[in-house]
C-alpha cells in the first residue's frame, strides 16, 4: 500500500513537471509531423525515372555494333539510357557522383574471340547503392546475351541467322503499398514513440538519486516505510508516467495524424510498456554506475539520441548501407521499433516474439545490476 501511495505521487510529480512533460510530448509530435511531410517522397515511391549507364568500347568490332543497336532500340531505351565513357575511370566518377549506376564493359578483342568460339564476356560494375536498378541492368545484359548465345548456336547448326524480335513485356499497372508498408509519417509515429520511452531513462534516474540529491535519505531511513516500498513505488511511477506519455503519443497521431498503428493494437500497447521498463531500468542502472546525477542525465540523454539513430529513428538505416542497417540492430531502439513494425504490417511473428523476449531479458539484467550496484553504494 504504501508502495502504491509513492508511485501515486511519482506520477503526479512527473506530469506537474510541465517542462519535461511538454518536451516528452511536445517534441516528438512535432518531429513526426515535420519530417512524415518533409520525408514523405523517400518512403512513397513515385514514378521509376530511366536508368543510366556508362558504356565503355573496348572491342570497336561488330559486336559493338550489334550492343549499340540493342541499347538504342526503341523498347531498351524505354527504360535505360547510355553515356559513353573514354575510361573506366571517368565512368567510376559518374557513378560515385550519382550521375550512373552501372558501367558495362565491351572488352579488346571480344569480337575476335566470338570469331574464334573461343570464351567472351562483357564486364558490368554496378553501384553498390542502387539494387533496384542494378537489377535492371542485370537483366538487360543477360537478355543481350541469351540472344548472342542464342544466334551463335544458330549460326553453328547452319541454320538461317534470325533477327531480333522485340516485344513489349513491360505492363503498366497502378501499383500500392497503402496499409503493407509505412508512410513517412507512420513511420516517424513509430520511431518518435519508441525515442520519449527511451527518454524515460532521465526517470529512472532521477528516481534512483532523488534522495540523496535532496539529503531526504536520512528522513527516509527514519520513517515507517522501508527502502524497497520506495523503490518499488519510484520504479511503478516512473514506469506508468513514461507508459501514458506514450499512450498518448499514439491516440493524438492517431486521431490527427490517421497513422496506421495497425489492427493488433492489444500488442502495441504491450511493446510499449514492455520499452518503459527496459526504459527505466536502464535509467536506474546507469544512475547507480555513475556518482554524479546530474553527469549520468546528460549521458542518458546523449545515449537516447545516439541509439535512436543508429535504429534508424531520424533517417531509414536502410537507406545508409547494409553496414549502418546491421550496427542500428544494437540498439535497445530498435527492439521496440522493429516488433511494433512487424505487429503492424503483418511482419514475422517468430521474431516480433524473439524481439520481445530481448526487452524482457534486458529489463532482467538492468533492475539485477540496479540492485547489486544500490546494495553496494548502500554499504
Amino acid at each position: 500500500m504504501k508502495a502504491l501511495n509513492i508511485a501515486y505521487y511519482t506520477i503526479l510529480r512527473n506530469f506537474r513537471d510541465y517542462k519535461t512533460l511538454l518536451l516528452m510530448l511536445a517534441l516528438p509530435i512535432m518531429l513526426i509531423a515535420t519530417m512524415g511531410s518533409a520525408l514523405g517522397s523517400v518512403f512513397t515511391p513515385g514514378d521509376m525515372s530511366v536508368t543510366t549507364i556508362c558504356y565503355l568500347d573496348e572491342d570497336k568490332g561488330f559486336m559493338s555494333q550489334s550492343f549499340e543497336e540493342f541499347l538504342e532500340s526503341e523498347e531498351i531505351s524505354k527504360m535505360m539510357q547510355y553515356k559513353t565513357a573514354a575510361s573506366k575511370e571517368e565512368a567510376f566518377e559518374l557513378i560515385k557522383d550519382g550521375r550512373a549506376v552501372a558501367l558495362i564493359v565491351l572488352p579488346a578483342n571480344l569480337s575476335e574471340d566470338i570469331q574464334k568460339g573461343g570464351k567472351a564476356s562483357i564486364e558490368v560494375y554496378n553501384s553498390k547503392y542502387s539494387s533496384f536498378r542494378e537489377s535492371i541492368v542485370q537483366s538487360t545484359i543477360n537478355g543481350f546475351v541469351n540472344g548472342t548465345n542464342a544466334q551463335l548456336v544458330l549460326r553453328q547448326m547452319g541454320a538461317v541467322s534470325q533477327e531480333y524480335e522485340m516485344f513489349d513485356n513491360i505492363e503498366e499497372t497502378a501499383v500500392t503499398a497503402e496499409g503493407n508498408a509505412p508512410r513517412a509519417i507512420d513511420y516517424y509515429a513509430v520511431t518518435m514513440l519508441v525515442m520519449t520511452i527511451m527518454y524515460g531513462t532521465g526517470y529512472g534516474n532521477f528516481a534512483m538519486k532523488e534522495e540523496k540529491r535532496l539529503n531526504t535519505s536520512i528522513r527516509l531511513a527514519s520513517a515507517p516505510v522501508n527502502y524497497l516500498e520506495v523503490v518499488l513505488g519510484k520504479l511503478a511511477g516512473s514506469v506508468v508516467s513514461v507508459f501514458l506519455q506514450g499512450m498518448v503519443i499514439i491516440a493524438f497521431t492517431k486521431l490527427v495524424f490517421n497513422v496506421n498503428w495497425g489492427g493488433s493494437l492489444g500488442l502495441i500497447i504491450f511493446v510499449c510498456f514492455s520499452a518503459s521498463l527496459m526504459s527505466v531500468g536502464l535509467g536506474m542502472m546507469v544512475s547507480n554506475l555513475g556518482k554524479n546525477p546530474q553527469a549520468t542525465g546528460g549521458l542518458l540523454n546523449l545515449g537516447v539520441s545516439i541509439t535512436t539513430f543508429l535504429a534508424g529513428g531520424y533517417f531509414p538505416s536502410s537507406q545508409m548501407g547494409p553496414a549502418m542497417e546491421k550496427l542500428g540492430h544494437i540498439s535497445p531502439n530498435y527492439l521496440a521499433q522493429q516488433a511494433m513494425f512487424n505487429t503492424i504490417y503483418g511482419g514475422s511473428t517468430a521474431q516480433t516474439t524473439n524481439l520481445i523476449i530481448t526487452i524482457w531479458a534486458i529489463v532482467i539484467a538492468a533492475f539485477i545490476i540496479a540492485g547489486l550496484t544500490e546494495r553496494r553504494s548502500a554499504n
